[in-house]
């Protein structure tokens, strides 16, 4: 990477590690650049060039890591497809809550209950 000052070019020695850590330091230049001013000292190092930001940004699009969400994706997807546990209690007053009607059935799959038989067989035909 070239600077210029007022006549002469001046390379910057930066190093491929300095490179990929995305930043751009001033301390690698030549001993020519001693002569800058503060202000262009400042700039060099907080102002990266266009180029510079490319090759940061290139640098972690190759090293993004998405095993941590693909992780995290599947475990959640194991908790979603597991049925939730109600408890004995819950079950019980279920059940007398669809003892009040006329004829409760329970499906011979998955032994839900159901009001009537027209539920039973609706829910076959949806859920088995």
């Amino acid at each position: 990477i070239f600077f210029e000052t007022e006549n002469e070019a001046v390379i910057d020695e930066r190093t491929e590690a300095d490179d990929l850590n995305c930043s751009s330091s001033s301390e690698n230049q030549q001993s020519s650049t001693s002569d800058q001013s503060e202000s262009e000292l400042y700039n060099d190092k907080f102002n990266p060039s266009v180029e510079e930001k490319i090759k940061c940004i290139d640098f972690k699009l190759k090293n993004l890591n998405l095993n941590p969400a693909k992780i995290r994706s599947l475990v959640y997807e194991k908790e979603s497809l597991t049925e939730p546990k109600c408890s004995d209690e819950t079950e019980l007053a279920f059940k007398q809550a669809l003892s009040k009607h006329e004829n409760p059935t329970q499906c011979p799959i998955c032994k839900k209950m159901f009001k009537n038989d027209k539920g039973v067989k609706l829910h076959k035909s949806k859920m088995h």
